[in-house]
């Protein structure tokens, strides 16, 4: 920086004084990422930081309760996709509906637009009277079009939003 030309006020003369000065500046924030950069392994042998969290599938390999989870995770993912492309197969599969007899393995799904307020309470692990509310809310509304429209209008609390987003789905009716 010190060779760069500068007038009384100590600002940048000319174009090469704003090119210089420009140029030392990248150069200084470089400086300073690297630096951050450099700094990560240092951080974690002085604080004792683990280098990875163990990743879901080598617990899961450990645990048959949790791989049956994490399966039904996999599979209420693929059905939530199958849904959004196809409501109307996801209709005839009877996906989000555990009341129903069905065949197609939807890992737990429950559809807010049309399961009733018993088997929304079961699926989602949430109080009687919490799906009792999500109830009275379709009624009122018709359908849901949201998960965060669930939540305002029929007033959940964050815990049980939590269990519901895990869960939910809305199939247009």
């Amino acid at each position: 920086m010190s060779i760069t030309p500068e007038d009384a006020q100590g600002n940048p003369v000319g174009t090469a004084g704003h090119v210089l000065s420009t140029i030392f500046s990248i150069l200084a924030l470089a400086q300073m990422a690297a630096a951050c950069f450099q700094l990560v392994p240092l951080r974690r042998e002085v604080y004792g930081l683990q280098t990875g969290l163990p990743h879901p599938a080598d617990s899961a390999a450990v645990d048959p309760a949790v791989a049956a989870l994490l399966a039904a995770r996999v599979r209420r993912d693929e059905a939530r996709a199958l849904a959004q492309s196809d409501p109307v197969l996801a209709n005839d599969l009877r996906i989000g509906r555990p009341d129903l007899l069905s065949q197609y393995d939807d890992g737990g799904l429950v559809d807010l637009n049309s399961a009733p307020g018993h088997v929304i309470a079961t699926a989602c692990s949430i109080e009687q009277s919490e799906a009792e509310r999500i109830v009275e809310a379709r009624q009122e509304l018709g359908s849901f079009s949201s998960l965060d429209e669930v939540f305002v209008f029929a007033q959940i609390e964050q815990g049980a939003a939590a269990r519901i987003r895990d869960y939910a789905l809305l199939l247009p009716r």
